[in-house]
């Protein structure tokens, strides 16, 4: 039985601001500056998180839901024990899209005065063709390296069964 409802397939969320159009309109709000790159990062992070959190917990089967509701816990305990436990996987899935768009957009951050490693790739003058690629590869080996985690934190968090179900989609030829 699958844990998630078959009626639909997920809506992918769309980033509607890109993360160097809302540095641009902080800039005249917060000015330059860490505070500026750090609330549009934070912006820009924010409706993968909650579209993936609305839609893990409204996929859940509702068979399972009646089933919990009909053996008499409150409706707390039944978020608590059965929607979230199985809505774990999509809401990690918002986490690590999150993870990524920030980790790669904040090298925009040297436009507004962040610095870090957008500061390499923007001043080639400075750095050089080998310095920009360096930085480049950097920005891109962090990305994965946070995708890669937060998808093992996801995964060891969910129930056994959903792994166990994840696994067995995941298959080649099934």
């Amino acid at each position: 039985m699958s844990v998630l409802s078959p009626g639909r397939p997920p809506r992918v969320p769309h980033r509607a601001l890109p993360s160097l159009a809302l540095i641009a309109i902080f800039l005249g709000l917060l000015g330059i500056g860490f505070v500026n790159v750090m609330t549009a990062l934070v912006v820009m992070a924010v409706p993968p998180v909650l579209t993936h959190a609305y839609l893990s917990v409204e996929q859940v089967d509702a068979d399972l839901v009646r089933a919990a509701r009909g053996m008499g816990p409150t409706e707390w305990q039944i978020l608590r024990r059965v929607e979230l436990p199985l809505a774990l996987p999509v809401l990690f899935t918002g986490i690590r899209i999150a993870a990524v768009y920030v980790i790669s957009s904040a090298t925009l951050a040297a436009v507004a005065g962040g610095g870090g490693l957008g500061d390499i790739i923007l001043n080639q003058v400075s750095y050089g063709l080998s310095g920009v690629i360096a930085a480049a590869l950097w920005v891109a080996v962090l990305a994965l390296a946070a995708d890669g985690l937060s998808g093992a934190v996801g995964n060891r968090l969910a129930p056994r069964g959903t792994r166990l179900q994840n696994a067995r989609l995941q298959k080649p030829g099934f």
